[in-house]
């Protein structure tokens, strides 16, 4: 427990910390609006295609929201190394 919490205070940058809790809560509430729409009945029963597509979208605004919460938490993770990002490839030295 104490290496967890070592962890989150002495080598992640807490504003990106935060940002990733609110990508999440953000990316946790629009899934759980979309699903809401299938599992009350506001769709017809018989339009079976329409219920598909909503669900589908549930499906990837729940893994866009994982995958951009997990990218974020990453960038606020400093492991001690110099580390950078290019816009282009490296050339060969």
């Amino acid at each position: 427990m104490y290496s967890v919490y070592y962890c989150l205070t002495n080598q992640h940058d807490w504003r990106f910390v935060l940002l990733a809790a609110s990508v999440c809560a953000v990316a946790s509430f629009t899934s759980f609006h979309i699903y809401s729409r299938i599992a009350d009945g506001s769709l017809p029963s018989g339009d079976k295609m329409r219920r598909l597509a909503w669900l589908a979208l549930t499906g990837i605004s729940a893994g866009s929201g994982i995958w951009a919460t997990h990218f974020v938490a990453m960038l606020a993770y400093d492991p001690g190394v110099a580390t950078a990002y290019t816009l282009g490839p490296r050339s060969a030295r």
